[in-house]
């Protein structure tokens, strides 16, 4: 917004310089995801998936798949050191970067929305996966920081 946005009352100095700056930040890109954010979302990924193999409503995996929506874009993107995009700018931005995967995105998420039908996305969630090692929950750990813990008495 800040790069592209309107200068109001008008443009000046100060815009300028923001703007530039904000502009650079964008053309730099995302930090790169380390191992453990990258295991992290598959975990999550799976897990949501896991999910909705079994759910105990429609609704249920309705709100489900609606957190895989976001997740399964968010991996897609930072995997491939590419800026994200959340909601209503998912479809676009993802046409923007890589049409036939956002067709196939697309496509999977609709027939789940509309036939209550999640195959076409387990489907795309393994394929998203598999580069970065697939799936994730046999052996996953994720321990809670030291200054979390208990100490045992």
């Amino acid at each position: 917004m800040i790069a592209e946005g309107l200068e109001i009352p008008e443009a000046s100095e100060f815009s300028k310089n923001v703007k530039a700056l904000a502009q650079s930040v964008l053309d730099a890109g995302p930090l790169e995801w380390t191992e453990k954010d990258l295991q992290r979302a598959r975990y999550m990924i799976t897990d949501y998936c896991d999910d909705m193999k079994t759910p105990r409503s429609p609704e249920e995996l309705t709100a489900t798949a609606t957190q895989l929506y976001s997740a399964l874009a968010d991996f897609y993107f930072r995997a491939q050191k590419l800026w994200s995009a959340k909601g209503k700018s998912i479809p676009r931005r993802l046409e923007n970067t890589d049409p036939e995967y956002a067709q196939k995105f697309s496509a999977s998420f609709k027939k789940l929305f509309e036939r209550c039908d999640p195959s076409s996305v387990f489907t795309l969630a393994e394929e998203t996966l598999k580069p970065y090692g697939g799936f994730l929950f046999e052996n996953a750990r994720a321990d809670a920081p030291v200054a979390w813990r208990k100490p045992i008495s």
